[in-house]
């Protein structure tokens, strides 16, 4: 296979031309996040597609709206829905900000959002928009998302820890409370890295706090809880 897809244990992805390429942090939220069988899920800046394919292979039963305002995002993951015949993944080239007047509601959203307030863009154009919030700030999403769910809804993210906290404030100003929140370290020693962090309405919401370290000292030398997590979706595993 050639070097232009990643390959994972039940579909492969070519992993070419997105914004945002195949990464940790995608995998993690798509190997964490807890649907219902039947749920209308919406991912939100879907680049490659990986996030939704990982959730459509852990749940086939969901439909999957994948949106992403990047044109070469959109293609690429429109090709790998079509190279993994998953037929229940509808890819859609839209900015979320213009989405959410659909008038259409989401049991699930999930998103790997753009985090970069104000540290130094990279050159590459797209992989600003990927990562930088200029074209969806957080504000920007929480907006979209009010429109977008329903009582019921919860959301699904990741992000740096630091950047979580503004994120976590926001999501107060729309009734959105903590329901699950998973705390990631990159070694057993470090402090916490990433957070993933699943949303709901308070009255819904149980507060689940759990923590991960992903490698012992020593390269590839993953941890048990980091393996469990990834083992369906890594070949290494």
């Amino acid at each position: 296979m050639s070097d232009d897809y990643f390959n994972f244990k039940k579909f492969k992805v070519r992993n070419t031309n997105s914004a945002l390429k195949v990464n940790t942090d995608g995998v993690l939220l798509g190997a964490w996040a807890s649907l219902n069988k039947n749920d209308n899920v919406l991912e939100i800046g879907t680049g490659s597609g990986v996030i939704a394919l990982m959730l459509n292979q852990r749940f086939p039963s969901v439909n999957i709206t994948a949106i992403d305002v990047d044109k070469l995002s959109y293609n690429e993951a429109s090709f790998n829905v079509k190279l993994n015949e998953a037929s229940n993944i509808n890819v859609v080239l839209e900015a979320v900000q213009n989405y959410s007047s659909i008038g259409k509601t989401f049991d699930h959203i999930v998103s790997n959002p753009p985090y970069f307030q104000n540290a130094t863009k990279p050159i590459d154009a797209g992989l600003n928009v990927a990562k930088h919030n200029d074209d969806l700030s957080f504000l920007d999403f929480w907006d979209a998302v009010e429109k977008l769910t329903h009582n019921r809804s919860s959301v699904s993210v990741i992000l740096p820890f630091d950047e979580s906290k503004y994120f976590i404030e926001l999501a107060k100003t729309r009734n959105f409370g903590i329901h699950k929140i998973l705390n990631i370290r990159p070694k057993v020693d470090s402090k916490t890295k990433r957070v993933i962090i699943e949303f709901r309405k308070p009255e819904f919401c149980v507060l689940e706090i759990s923590d991960m370290f992903m490698h012992h000292n020593g390269q590839h030398n993953y941890s048990d809880e980091y393996i469990h997590l990834t083992k369906d979706f890594y070949l290494a595993f």
